[in-house]
C-alpha cells in the first residue's frame, strides 16, 4: 500500500517540475535584449525626456520593440520612427510605429489611477521586424514627419 502514494507523489513532483521548467524557458524568452546588452538603443534628442521602458523581445525569428511615450507627446496618438542599424552603421530596417494615448474608464480605474492619466498621459507603441538583426544592433527612435 505504500508504494502507491509514493508513485503518485512522485509523478506530481516531476509534473510540477516539468511546469517549472516551461514557465522559466517561457521568461528566458521573453528577455529584453536591450537591458542584456544584445542591442544598442538610440534616441533622438527631441525624444529623449519623453521617451520611456524601451523593451526589444525575441519571439522565434521576430523582433518586437515597444515603449512609452511621456509628457504632453503621450496625449494624443502620433506616429514615431524605429530604425535598425547594424554595427557598421548601414540600416537594416525601419518601420513607423503608431502610439495611442492610454484611456482609462472611471469604472475600471482606481482614483490614484485617474489622477496619474489626467497629469502624465503615456502613449504606447509596438513594431514586430520580421527579421532578426545581428548582435550589436542599434535600435534607433525618432520622430516620424
Amino acid at each position: 500500500m505504500r508504494t502507491k502514494p509514493s508513485i503518485i507523489k512522485t509523478l506530481w513532483v516531476l509534473g510540477m517540475a516539468a511546469g517549472m521548467l516551461l514557465i522559466l524557458e517561457a521568461c528566458a524568452a521573453r528577455r529584453n535584449l536591450i537591458a542584456d546588452g544584445t542591442y544598442a538603443l538610440a534616441v533622438d534628442p527631441e525624444l529623449l525626456s519623453v521617451v520611456d521602458d524601451v523593451t526589444a523581445t525575441r519571439m522565434d525569428e521576430t523582433l518586437t520593440v515597444t515603449g512609452r511615450i511621456a509628457s504632453g507627446a503621450g496625449s494624443q496618438s502620433g506616429r514615431i520612427r524605429i530604425d535598425l542599424i547594424d554595427p557598421q552603421g548601414r540600416q537594416i530596417d525601419s518601420r513607423t510605429a503608431v502610439y495611442y494615448p492610454k484611456h482609462c474608464h472611471l469604472h475600471y480605474c482606481s482614483l490614484r489611477s485617474v489622477r496619474h492619466q489626467r497629469y502624465h498621459r503615456l502613449g504606447r507603441f509596438s513594431i514586430t521586424f520580421r527579421t532578426l538583426p545581428p548582435a550589436g544592433t542599434t535600435i534607433h527612435l525618432r520622430k516620424a514627419h
